[in-house]
């Protein structure tokens, strides 16, 4: 399989298509009271993707196709941030622990955007639950992933 095989779709496709969900977020399952958009995980992913295909296009010798995919996570990176990044609050998404881990862990966001705000939402959802993670099945890796590489790892204990 060649590298450019790898990422063929654009971004609302992989988004329909990974997603079987019918519904507009997956819950977080073990948390009832939070949810995190499925197209905002999705799309994460997606930014994520096109970084590692970027990896294997230059280890192949393909700097032509390196660029282009590192041009590709830097175009979704951006419509992900315009879309899914609140001002407001300093969180991606609902606010909900996916969410901003997976923000974090991804590297998602851009000047306008703050790792520490996203980081600090992050710690104050989970330290009310007795440092719980409400990620579910989908989002507790990036929760823990993310509090450990912000210097909080005492929270993701």
């Amino acid at each position: 399989m060649k590298h450019q095989d790898l990422i063929a779709i654009d971004i609302h496709t992989h988004a329909e298509v990974s997603c079987w969900n019918p519904f507009d977020n997956y819950g977080d399952w073990n948390a009832i009271d939070t949810s995190t958009s499925k197209l905002f995980m999705a799309n994460a992913m997606y930014v994520s993707d096109a970084l590692v295909v970027a990896e294997v296009a230059a280890a192949t010798g393909d700097a032509t196709g390196a660029r282009a995919y590192v041009a590709l996570a830097a175009l979704v990176n951006a419509a992900v941030t315009e879309r899914w990044w609140n001002a407001s609050c300093g969180c991606w998404d609902s606010g909900s622990q996916t969410a901003q881990a997976m923000g974090l862990s991804y590297g998602l966001g851009n000047a306008s955007t703050s790792a520490a705000a996203s980081a600090a939402q992050l710690a104050a959802d989970v330290l009310p639950r007795g440092t719980h993670p409400s990620g579910g099945c989908p989002g507790t890796r990036y929760v823990l992933q993310a509090l450990t590489a912000t210097g909080r790892g005492g929270v993701a204990l």
